[in-house]
């Protein structure tokens, strides 16, 4: 997101005014401490219920290779959720595992049996036949040549014409586990150049859907996902995807979880987002075609896992550029005893945990969740108290702060102070004990350093802030971002000017120079103001 950055000399600076923030405590100015908390706060602005996303299910790759009798009992959960799409493996090496010899009997199969139930089918165009990668040990692979990807991309879709909904360009590329030898967003994107091309000359109404990049940070088997979609947009993507995916897996965490991190879950979305309207593709959506949470391993449980998806619906309602969630998945991978053993997935040990995302078991008996996903998807919004007074702050400082970028969430400020936030385009909103307030992002890093949150709206050159003895920051472009505080503050008036620069203790003495003249103060005395 857009976000002021603050040189180092003045990070120096407002260290000290930090300080003096901390110990000069007299009556507040501007401020107000309401012990009822953000909920005293007068609503103004109407805000429109969110919609609940749309909810699909992903793992449905299983179904190529189940039995008659098991690929029966899958559709007809799936229908009984309510759920109306699948993510499902359009797996290369087992539809044509040697070069020009299709076997499409699996797949057509499944597509006419989901299709005939009314759900429609996400296709991920996924992993590599030995062929076509000169690798014989692991199907992930990546292709010798682009080509020769876009090539089955567009015998895909050219059978499967009105019958497949929509097609993703490969599963987790930013991850070696998916993508060997190593992530490399520039080849990935000559895949994604060459399926694009294909599929839209075979289905010009299929969607093509790119990315798919699990939001990890950078680590020995992965690279960094805001990074990767960067590169790939430095290489050519825009203009070859219809909708970007994201697999924004958080477990055993909820979506919000450390948000304030830069390599967090929200923080990545965030980032994503904006390299996407910054490269013109504010129009389209970002969706989540693999997200879920276990039941069992670790920190896992049924209740758990019913209330992490309620949450996460509720979340992903919140950023108006969320597409699809796709929950992994519907039926757990083991037995219903999940929390001994373990599984291999692609040469990588995998803990049980990995085996209990179904939010029905092995036998298709359901979970809590199942009744949660059903009851998702049978209502058409979401609401939430607390989300509803961010939201009312924000229409009321729309057209400053633009489009969300983060859900709601709960964080600490560096001060420990509780505080609510969501993260917008340009700027923030933070709840306190004062109310819920826009703030730009001129002031974000400011006011976070500040360690306070507002007690006031923004003046378009003021915002009050929620200290003990009473805070307000200045914003000119002529004079920067600067504060007073307590006694200082309470000296200051319009013919001063603003502040043009930090307050600094000389002596014992605390002195700030404004637009007009300066304001000095001493502990035990007055404030005195000197025009220049």
């Amino acid at each position: 997101m857009s976000r002021a950055s603050l040189p180092q000399h003045l990070l120096v600076a407002l260290a000290a005014v930090v300080a003096v923030v901390s110990s000069v405590s007299c009556g507040a100015v501007g401020t107000s401490h309401q012990a009822s908390g953000v909920s005293s706060q007068k609503v103004h602005a109407q805000t429109t219920p969110l919609a609940t996303p749309e909810l699909a299910f992903s793992g449905g790759g299983r179904l190529l290779w189940a039995s008659d009798d098991e690929l029966q009992r899958y559709v007809a959960a799936v229908v009984d959720s309510g759920v109306r799409m699948l993510r499902m493996d359009l797996s290369w090496p087992l539809l044509e595992p040697a070069e020009g010899v299709f076997n499409w009997a699996p797949l057509d199969r499944v597509v006419n049996a989901l299709r005939s139930s009314g759900i429609s089918i996400l296709g991920i165009i996924d992993y590599t036949p030995a062929w076509a990668s000169g690798h014989s040990d692991q199907v992930t692979y990546r292709p010798t040549t682009a080509a020769e990807y876009g090539d089955f991309a567009g015998t895909v879709a050219s059978r499967y014409k009105g019958r497949i909904k929509a097609y993703e360009i490969w599963n987790e590329p930013n991850g070696t586990p998916y993508f060997r030898p190593e992530p490399d967003p520039e080849f990935y994107t000559s895949m994604l150049r060459a399926a694009h091309t294909a599929i839209k000359a075979a289905d010009s109404a299929a969607l093509v859907v790119g990315g798919a990049v699990g939001l990890a940070p950078d680590t020995e088997i992965s690279m960094n996902a805001r990074t990767f979609v960067e590169r790939m947009y430095q290489a050519g993507a825009a203009g070859h995807f219809d909708a970007l995916s994201v697999h924004p897996y958080s477990y055993p965490n909820g979506l919000t979880a450390n948000a304030d991190n830069k390599v967090s879950v929200v923080s990545m979305l965030a980032d994503i987002r904006a390299e996407m309207v910054a490269r013109g593709d504010g129009g389209r959506k970002m969706w989540a075609t693999e997200v879920g949470y276990p039941s069992g391993g670790p920190g896992g449980s049924e209740s758990r896992q019913a209330g992490l998806i309620t949450k996460l619906a509720a979340d992903w309602a919140q950023l108006p550029y969320g597409g699809p969630v796709f929950i992994h998945e519907l039926v757990d991978r083991g037995a219903s005893d999940v929390d001994k053993g373990s599984t291999t997935d692609f040469g990588y040990t995998t803990f049980a945990a990995e085996t209990s995302f179904g939010v029905v078991r092995s036998d298709f008996t359901p979970k809590p969740a199942f009744a949660k996903v059903k009851s998702l998807v049978a209502q058409h919004t979401i609401s939430d108290p607390t989300v509803d007074r961010v939201r009312t702050a924000a229409a009321e400082g729309e057209r400053m702060l633009g489009e969300a970028r983060t859900p709601v969430y709960q964080t600490t400020s560096r001060r420990g102070i509780a505080q609510t936030v969501q993260r917008y385009a340009s700027g923030r909103v933070i709840c306190g004990s004062a109310g819920c307030y826009a703030v730009p992002a001129v002031l974000v890093d400011y006011v976070a350093l500040l360690g306070y949150p507002p007690s006031g709206a923004f003046t378009g050159t003021t915002q009050d802030i929620d200290s003990p003895g009473g805070t307000r920051v200045f914003y000119k472009p002529a004079t920067g971002v600067h504060s007073l505080s307590g006694e200082m503050l309470k000296a200051w008036s319009p013919e001063v000017g603003y502040p043009v620069a930090e307050q600094q203790v000389v002596d014992g003495t605390t002195i700030v120079q404004c637009e007009n003249g300066s304001i000095a103060y001493r502990p035990g005395g007055k404030a005195v103001v000197r025009f220049s």
